[in-house]
């Protein structure tokens, strides 16, 4: 009885450390169900009792052996977490020293001297200028020796999570080595390009390493989720899920794979030099890769795990092109306006100078007042007119807007002059009965003073806001108010802080002299954007605080790029390791063409989440728009979070599942899951402009 109990103390033990189903045999057992097993065969073959017993014996107190060294191992892992908490608190008082030990510097400031950009013209950029920068080992030397005297606390949640993913990629490339190993006769180009495409990634990641080891240890990312921070962040917080989660996977795996064909069309036609021979490999390769969807994909990986600058170029190239226009303009909706019109930039130009002075001054610990300094808020143009004809168009001194509405404007934009709304005379008209004479009162006019400022994205690279009419027009049609879309210099041509100027300046003029120019008085404003677009609407309102030009009503951003910093960690990059949209290579192109010049990527222009208290608590009401599976979305939980702390009116909304660029997909033959996300940024419009349902 004794040996029966105490066998099913060890099977207990057993069951207790593995749960669940036993898996199939081709898993391994661990040791303790090995022994068991082992009984039951000899149970099965021996029938002498004092045999059987002997045998039991023996594996019962290996079992038991097994279960001391368990107990031992768990006694080693406590000290070891003893140990550590005690190296985490003595490197924390380190820390703290060195903190208190820094010395404010002051301010200074700079003139200005920089040197105009030209007009923007695709077919003039030399992509090869473009500096993709190698991890270079020996330049963490510094921080090498600091960390190794101790003076660094390591992030050790966020380094694990680099970890894990380079263990993934590395046991990716074992398997892949063992079988060139075991079939040396049968390799080809095929197992070559999978080894280099897996190769490629594990080198990309070397970029999160050093990053990870100094994740900053107060991010939310690295707390409990019953801290405080992340109490006030719900507080904000709502996520919205799929409505209809098998159509979507259906749609998304449609668009997916049109993003891989394109890419993989473009990367068969530039192997060759001839404009017209890229064509027809782009035609003949259409077909081929439908039926040959395995080759598509691995052609994708390959060139995404190891982007072209060249390539990359012709794809932007190519959305630029009148073709690729034409044909999006036939899958969008009709539009009553649209315009597109020149203005003058009115207010100092933004230079590198500025910028400069204004990444100083955010590093202050002091309360700003704003305008920070007068020279950079003086009006300069004396004409605020505008032009139409893109031939006298002058990037230097102009803005571009494209004007969309459904309903008519008291503007001809060929004279440029303003319709005059004449009041009704006043009539006297005779009642019936008793012919008392009453005089008719004039009618309220008609007056347009709510609109909707957009800036597009496009990683600052591509595209222009005629490849965005698709949910612009949509807008426009839906809610019966003007859509002004901002156009801005893209990268490598025109870096920072080119685009931001471009922005602000165009905003500055629809907020100042759209009501003389148009004859619309822009009283209720709401500033909007997607990806880029939303990088540059939040550095337009930092730099418009910075300045101190009016603020719009509220801004809305969609899963915006607000950290330009690939040394910042942050969870949600390690998804651009094969992120259909955004790829880490895809990423780091479009950064190092937007970050140019060398300028800190810590600058509140150029990262938003960055900037000084005194500027976030400033801002206008926010509304957030994220989707869960974007290597952009993690910074828009600490911009959040940081301006819920300043009792700024914030929301942020997580759109479950959603990959990054789900406006664009909203369209003839797109994704049509979201469009509930398009009727969600309406009701928001709604809500700020106060407006009716129509």
């Amino acid at each position: 009885m004794g040996d029966v109990i105490k066998q099913e103390t060890y099977e207990s033990h057993y069951q207790s450390m593995h749960q669940g189903d036993r898996m199939s045999s081709n898993v391994s057992l661990d040791n303790d169900q090995i022994l068991l097993d082992e009984l039951e065969i000899q149970e099965n073959q021996f029938k002498d009792p004092m045999i059987l017993q002997s045998i039991r014996d023996d594996i019962f107190n290996q079992i038991e052996q097994n279960m001391q060294s368990e107990d031992e191992k768990e006694v080693e892992i406590q000290l070891t977490r003893k140990e550590t908490q005690k190296y985490i608190k003595k490197v924390t008082q380190t820390e703290t020293k060195l903190k208190d030990e820094e010395i404010d510097q002051e301010s200074q400031n700079y003139e200005q001297n920089f040197e105009e950009s030209e007009i923007c013209d695709v077919n003039d950029i030399n992509y090869e200028e473009i500096d993709l920068k190698p991890f270079i080992m020996a330049e963490q030397q510094e921080f090498n020796e600091e960390l190794m005297k101790g003076f660094i606390l390591i992030n050790i949640s966020a380094t694990h999570c680099i970890f894990q993913a380079l263990s993934k990629i590395i046991k990716i490339l074992e398997d892949h080595i063992d079988h060139l190993v075991q079939n040396v006769t049968e390799v080809n180009s095929k197992e070559a390009n999978l080894f280099i495409i897996k190769y490629k990634k594990l080198d990309l990641a070397e970029y999160f390493i050093y990053s990870a080891f100094k994740a900053d240890h107060s991010s939310i990312f690295f707390q409990n989720e019953d801290s405080e921070d992340w109490k006030i962040l719900k507080s904000a917080y709502q996520e919205i899920p799929i409505q209809q989660p098998k159509r979507y996977l259906k749609d998304i795996k449609t668009a997916i794979n049109g993003i891989h064909m394109g890419a993989a069309l473009v990367s068969q036609s530039m192997k060759s030099d001839n404009g017209f021979t890229r064509f027809m490999r782009s035609v003949g390769f259409i077909t081929y890769y439908k039926l040959q969807k395995g080759k598509m994909e691995r052609r994708f990986d390959q060139f995404t795990s190891d982007p072209n600058k060249k390539h990359l170029g012709k794809i932007f190239e190519y959305f630029d092109s009148q073709f690729v226009k034409n044909m999006y303009k036939i899958n969008i909706p009709s539009i009553l306006i649209k315009q597109k019109i020149y203005v003058p930039m009115m207010m100092p130009k933004l230079k590198l100078e500025e910028s400069q002075f204004y990444e100083e001054i955010n590093s202050s610990r002091d309360i700003l007042t704003f305008p920070i300094s007068e020279k950079y808020n003086q009006i300069q143009a004396k004409d605020p007119s505008y032009i139409t004809d893109k031939k006298l168009f002058d990037r230097n001194k102009m803005g571009m807007i494209r004007i969309l509405s459904s309903t008519p404007l008291d503007v001809d934009f060929k004279t440029r002059i303003v319709k005059q709304r004449e009041r009704p005379r006043l009539q006297k008209i005779a009642c019936c009965l008793c012919f008392y004479k009453k005089q008719q009162l004039p009618k309220d006019l008609i007056k347009i003073d709510k609109i909707i400022i957009h800036i597009h994205g496009g990683g600052f690279v591509s595209t222009d806001s005629c490849l965005h009419q698709s949910y612009t027009r949509m807008w426009a049609n839906d809610l019966g108010v003007p859509i002004f879309s901002i156009d801005y210099g893209l990268a490598p041509k025109h870096p920072y802080p080119d685009p931001v100027n471009d922005c602000f300046q165009a905003y500055f003029w629809i907020m100042n002299y759209a009501k003389d120019q148009l004859g619309i008085d822009p009283q209720n404003v709401v500033l909007t954007g997607d990806s880029a677009g939303g990088h540059l609407c939040t550095a337009v309102v930092i730099l418009s605080i910075l300045r101190g030009v009016r603020l719009p009503t509220a801004l809305i951003i969609h899963y915006p790029a607000l950290m330009l910093d690939l040394n910042t960690f942050y969870p949600s990059t390690l998804i651009s390791f094969d992120d259909p949209v955004l790829n880490l290579g895809f990423l780091k192109f479009c950064f190092s063409s937007f970050v140019k010049n060398g300028e800190s990527s810590k600058n509140p222009l150029m990262s938003p989440v960055f900037s000084h208290d005194s500027i976030l608590e400033k801002f206008p009401p926010t509304r957030i728009m994220i989707c869960e599976s974007d290597p952009l979305r993690d910074p828009a939980y600490e911009l959040t979070l940081r301006l819920k702390k300043l009792d700024v009116d914030v929301e942020l909304l997580l759109m479950k599942d959603y990959i990054h660029g789900f406006d664009t997909y909203d369209c003839k033959n797109g994704v049509k899951e979201f469009h509930h996300a398009t009727l969600i940024t309406e009701k928001i419009f709604r809500d700020f402009l106060q407006l009716e349902e129509i």
